[in-house]
């Protein structure tokens, strides 16, 4: 009698597949990330010794080592990869280096670390942004955009949407940071122009004395 050929069982293979696709990195890059994370310095180098080119793993987002150090100001973690040959400038997924994470997180003596050993203050991220563009938009910290300031960062940089450190400040209303790009020389809008004016509300609105005067 002629019988049905059993039914392979569809879901063994597929399931197979998905598990090794959600394993974007082995047991020993984890514990990179995760040491680099929580400043264990010591481990980070016996995982170095073992396996070197744990130095360059990136995660699925594409952050290496070294970004996790410096988000979490990790500064001697950061030497420890940084002299194993860590990329400095090595960029995640959105174009973010290490430096902007430690500006992100206002990591100011990491920050300062990674600009000895070669930042480039001049990154952009997806965004077109750069450090202190960053800085800029999303924290005002003062001592940190001196810092930017005196390694050579651009005070007239633009991102995407063409605004400037100037303008970011200015919208966010950090008074310390307007007046200190105005101090390094941050160009004003063309006067009578329509982003003359809009900064000057924004100096009204926001307090800010000295940049409504100038756009008065």
């Amino acid at each position: 009698m002629r019988t049905e050929p059993r039914a392979v069982r569809p879901t063994a293979l597929p399931f197979v597949l998905l598990l090794f696709l959600t394993v974007p990195v082995s047991l020993d890059a984890q514990s990179v990330f995760d040491a680099a994370e929580e400043g264990d310095a010591g481990t980070v180098r016996e995982l170095l010794a073992t396996e070197p080119g744990l130095v360059a793993q990136a995660d699925e987002r594409g952050r290496t080592p070294l970004i996790y150090a410096a988000a979490y100001g990790h500064v001697e973690v950061c030497t420890v990869l940084a002299d194993a040959g860590a990329d400095i400038n090595a960029a995640d997924e959105d174009s973010e280096t290490p430096l902007h994470y430690a500006i992100r997180r206002n990591q100011v003596a990491t920050a300062e670390f990674l600009i000895e050993r070669g930042a480039d203050t001049e990154a952009r991220n997806a965004y077109g942004r750069t450090p202190l563009l960053l800085v800029a938009r999303e924290t005002g910290n003062f001592e940190m955009a001196q810092l930017l300031i005196a390694s050579g960062a651009n005070v007239n940089a633009r991102d995407r949407f063409e605004a400037t450190p100037l303008d970011l400040a200015a919208w966010r209303g950090f008074r310390g940071l307007v007046n200190l790009f105005l101090d390094e020389g941050a160009e004003l809008p063309p006067a009578d122009s329509r982003d003359a004016q809009s900064q000057a509300m924004m100096g009204a609105d926001k307090g800010l004395e000295r940049l409504f005067v100038l756009l008065a």
